[in-house]
């Protein structure tokens, strides 16, 4: 967590880029219902891996932990993390007024506000400094004492970086003020290049700021997810998930359908589906939808409702029984207590009833030909959508 909002935020300061970082892509999506999930690609141009092969050795293991991709014909290593937030925790990690700011301390991100308006639209503002985009400084910098390099080393490094922000907007997007350099919009996708911005002079700031459309049923579909082929298992309930307005892709147009699913991206899609309330609650993006699924009984929750519960994986079991218990009232079997799967009893006690529900109306069929439950087996978001979509739940109420 700790070393993601310090990745995240280094691109408002390219100059940090000395650090190692030649490759900083900020990856922002921004949902409708004002969640904010940050996917940071961070590493290096091919000539800054061989630089840090000569600081670190070839044999440090830790150089393993790298995949490559392809960028305007120059391959990068590069490691992702991925958090998610609500709105007021993004603007408060930002600006240094939350818990984490001893970490980011030392990062000028200038005067930079996300916020939602009633309509659903979305206003992004970045306040730029000279330091935002002061590539000479970053220049000088490389060939001085603490890196030594030569113009020409310098200048190949320089070549090669790259430090943006890439924001996908709930609606389609315009720039309302601030310069056009560096900046390009296409549709709902916002791509800030910070080594292509107006440089500027000392005590100078330029305000940039982009406004989506509002929320009035004209929203932008989602593109298709670049880690969803079109011949994966889950490619079908992906695609109809998303276009119903039940899930929404990790930003950089990536789903992470292997990624598993955490209790508060569970109840924000089941929460979609019933038509339940969605927001921030207790500092987090997914409280309400939490707490309106715990309230409506669909959740059973045997722990304190906190951060550590709504970021934890959820199981099989806890998310099965959750869609019964919300499907129950549409049925008209009752449902018996003699099950037909093998692990029956490994099954909590809690919850056994609306398991047995759940393969009766044809929810689950089990893991496998002897329709194995596997109680315990977290879900993926990938699985999760498969579960909604074989019940042709796919839309929003």
């Amino acid at each position: 967590m700790k070393n993601l909002l310090k990745m995240c935020f280094l691109v408002f300061v390219v100059s940090t880029l000395l650090t190692g970082c030649m490759y900083v892509d900020m990856g922002m999506n921004i949902s409708s219902d004002g969640r904010v999930t940050l996917v940071s690609t961070s590493g290096f141009s091919e000539a800054g891996m061989e630089m840090l092969k000569s600081f670190a050795g070839e044999d440090d293991e830790s150089l393993n932990d790298y995949e490559t991709i392809v960028e305007n014909g120059n391959t990068y290593y590069v490691q992702r993390e991925t958090q998610e937030f609500g709105i007021s925790e993004f603007n408060k990690i930002v600006n240094g007024e939350s818990e984490y700011e001893d970490d980011i301390s030392t990062v000028d991100t200038g005067n930079t506000e996300l916020y939602q308006n009633a309509d659903g639209s979305v206003v992004f503002k970045l306040v730029a400094t000279q330091d935002t985009a002061d590539t000479d400084s970053i220049q000088d910098q490389l060939k001085g004492d603490e890196m030594g390099l030569s113009d020409e080393e310098a200048a190949a490094l320089m070549k090669d970086m790259v430090a943006r922000w890439s924001i996908t907007f709930p609606n389609t997007v315009t720039q309302t003020s601030g310069s056009k350099d560096g900046i390009t919009i296409n549709g709902n996708k916002l791509t800030i290049d910070l080594m292509s911005l107006r440089k500027l002079q000392e005590g100078e700031t330029e305000e940039y700021i982009f406004v989506s459309a509002p929320l009035n049923g004209n929203t932008v579909k989602e593109d298709k997810f670049s880690d969803v082929p079109s011949t994966a298992w889950y490619y079908n309930a992906v695609n109809a998930l998303a276009d119903g307005g039940l899930v929404s892709g990790m930003g950089n147009g990536i789903f992470a359908p292997s990624n598993e699913l955490t209790i508060g991206q569970f109840c924000s899609i089941l929460s979609k589906a019933k038509g339940l309330e969605l927001g921030e609650l207790n500092g987090h993006w997914a409280g309400k939808a939490v707490q309106n699924c715990i309230d409506a009984g669909y959740v059973l929750p045997n722990v304190e409702v906190n951060n550590s519960y709504y970021n934890r994986a959820i199981t099989r079991e806890e998310a099965v029984s959750a869609m019964y218990l919300a499907k129950e009232d549409e049925l008209t079997e009752v449902v018996d207590e003699e099950a037909d799967f093998p692990d029956y009893d490994q099954v909590s006690s809690e919850y056994r009833t609306s398991i047995v529900g759940a393969y009766m109306y044809g929810i689950t069929s089990g893991m496998d030909e002897a329709h194995t439950f596997a109680p315990k087996s977290l879900l993926t978001r990938a699985q999760i959508c498969q579960l909604f979509y074989n019940l042709n739940w796919t839309t929003a109420e």
